[in-house]
């Protein structure tokens, strides 16, 4: 017995509901934790909830789970019959247990036996008179009330104790123990009519695919929710679906009722499918209707017809474009990186001729600037003798040796980057690290391209944030997230190199500029205090991404 608050409260354990579900408690006080509001619409002419502030709640959460609240309604519907439809309702919804007493009853066992006798909670001496000592005299009609009310609340505590016989789950659902099964796997190959009959039959699809092509399952099952046959749904009643959807999935954009959800996001994941459970039968319908005709309208011919359509516009005004015919194909060229038997980068023989007869003129200073490590440019470009190289954004130079600027560079960031930057590769597949002598970078190339672009922007600002006081940048790039000091970079290379061509007295009349850096093109177009261009230089941009930014020509990427 515990004593809290005015009022007298017990707590019964429960024996084991079902194997590992834990023994549970009974929780016995005066009223019900619920608050009763007038609605004559409403099963029983109340409208129940839980009554947050009410003390037997606040003390059961020192308790073992699950719980069941035993008491009498909330003063509002005391005068409610008391029915076995009512008490199931109560204890489905709300795992509360009433006990039924009559408001004549409850007047003279509370307000009359616990008011006058439960002094401080404990039974006094009782007397049949009343005499100069003080002592209460005796009421037999009330103490009567007081044995009537408490057998109530025994009975129904006795019939908690037996409910685990017979249900699997008290107060929370009428499962047998034997039967209660809350996630069933199904591991063995199904036949089609067998996976139809479960799509008909299932209120909620989940697909949570973290990388996908086009899905069918959700539109199989949309169309087996509105053809199938249902045995609980009325003859001619409309069908009802929920769809809870990974919003990598190539169906995600054209199923807009369904549930979207970043499965990667486990929280988010199980909000999505609680979401899904809990909605009201008109908003399902609605969903259900919007999914189905959408199905049902875009067929394979419909989709076909659409292939073809996008290809005859596409085509239109575009003479290099022309559809041909199956004895018209043709190969392909496209000049890109190749690949050697043993994974080595071979550069395209025709780029290497390029930049050969480039060099090749003794007029011309040709540099190459780019994030690589040194070795790995030294060896793909070794052909290219005369070839400048300025690695890792600019910090090792070749011009004949490999050459490195004596700055006063500080790399203990790269400990924490390293550590922050394992976590975003460990939770993105197809990502990875690279280490480079001065910076580290996360290539995410073979990740899914939406997952993985999310993520690098996270990343960016979460580094951001967390080195916002040191002497780094963080970059992000094509596919790319990466840290260098804050004293290299592509411009700062190209600065240095017009620098060192003024100190020589061979300051560049014509400069060509091509990448998809910006500051490389403000480096050669911006005053700079370390060298001046003469006025009548020519100087050329060209940007080779997505991005126009600064230069004077643009060109998009080859699409492959």
């Amino acid at each position: 017995m515990v004593i809290v608050g005015g009022i007298v409260w017990y707590w019964v354990i429960r024996p084991q509901a079902r194997p590992g579900a834990g023994a549970g408690a009974d929780v016995v006080s005066h009223r019900l934790p619920l608050r009763a509001e007038p609605n004559p619409a409403a099963p029983h002419g109340f409208d129940f909830s839980i009554d947050a502030d009410a003390l037997p709640l606040q003390l059961s959460r020192g308790l073992p789970r699950p719980l069941v609240f035993v008491g009498a309604l909330p003063v509002a519907a005391a005068s409610i019959p008391g029915s076995d439809e009512l008490a199931a309702d109560l204890l489905d919804c709300f795992s509360c247990s009433p006990v039924f007493l009559d408001p004549g009853l409850h007047r003279h066992f509370y307000d009359g036996f616990c008011e006058r006798y439960m002094l401080h909670y404990l039974l006094p001496p009782l007397t049949p008179s009343c005499g100069g000592d003080g002592l209460l005299s005796f009421d037999s009609e009330l103490y009567r009330s007081y044995l009537t009310a408490n057998t109530e609340f025994a009975d129904r505590v006795l019939d908690l104790l037996r409910l685990p016989d017979e249900c699997g789950s008290c107060g929370i659902g009428s499962t047998a123990a034997s039967a209660y099964h809350p996630i069933v796997v199904i591991d063995d190959p199904l036949e089609t009519h067998e996976k139809l009959a479960f799509y008909a039959m299932a209120d909620v699809c989940v697909a949570t695919a973290v990388r996908d092509g086009l899905n069918t399952t959700p539109y199989v099952y949309t169309v087996c929710r509105q053809e199938g046959q249902i045995i609980a749904s009325a003859s001619g009643a409309p069908r009802e679906s929920a769809i809870v959807l990974s919003e990598f999935a190539g169906c995600s954009p054209s199923l807009s009722g369904a549930v979207r959800v970043n499965p990667w996001n486990v929280d988010e994941v199980a909000e999505g499918m609680s979401s899904a459970l809990t909605l009201k039968g008109h908003d399902k319908q609605m969903r259900q209707e919007k999914h189905y005709k959408f199905v049902i309208t875009r067929d394979i011919p419909c989709w076909g017809r659409s292939l073809d359509q996008d290809l005859q516009r596409a085509t239109m005004g575009h003479a290099s474009m022309n559809i041909l015919s199956g004895s018209q194909w043709t190969p392909l060229l496209c000049r890109t990186t190749e690949l050697a038997a043993d994974g080595r980068v071979l550069m395209p023989k025709e780029l290497i001729d390029v930049l050969n007869e480039l060099c090749s003129d003794p007029k011309n200073t040709v540099f190459l600037v780019s994030g690589q490590g040194k070795e790995e440019l030294a060896r793909w470009f070794a052909p290219c003798e005369r070839l400048g190289i300025c690695a890792e954004h600019g910090y090792f130079t070749r011009d004949s040796p490999w050459e490195s600027p004596n700055l006063m560079v500080d790399f203990d960031w790269k400990n924490i980057v390293e550590y922050i930057m394992k976590h975003y590769s460990e939770v993105t597949g197809g990502s990875y690290i690279e280490a480079k002598e001065t910076s580290l970078a996360w290539h995410y190339e073979d990740a899914d391209p939406d997952f993985g672009s999310c993520q690098s922007r996270e990343l960016q600002d979460h580094l951001l944030n967390l080195l916002a006081q040191e002497p780094v940048s963080v970059i992000r790039g094509h596919e790319i997230v990466e840290v260098i000091p804050q004293e290299v970079g592509k411009g700062t290379a190209v600065r240095g190199l017009l620098a060192a061509m003024g100190a020589r007295g061979s300051m560049p009349d014509f400069v060509l500029c091509v990448g998809d850096d910006e500051d490389m093109f403000e480096a050669i177009t911006a005053p700079s205090s370390m060298y001046a261009l003469p006025l009548s230089v020519e100087t050329f941009t060209c940007t080779i991404g997505n991005e126009a930014w600064r230069s004077t020509t643009w060109k998009s990427p080859p699409m492959f």
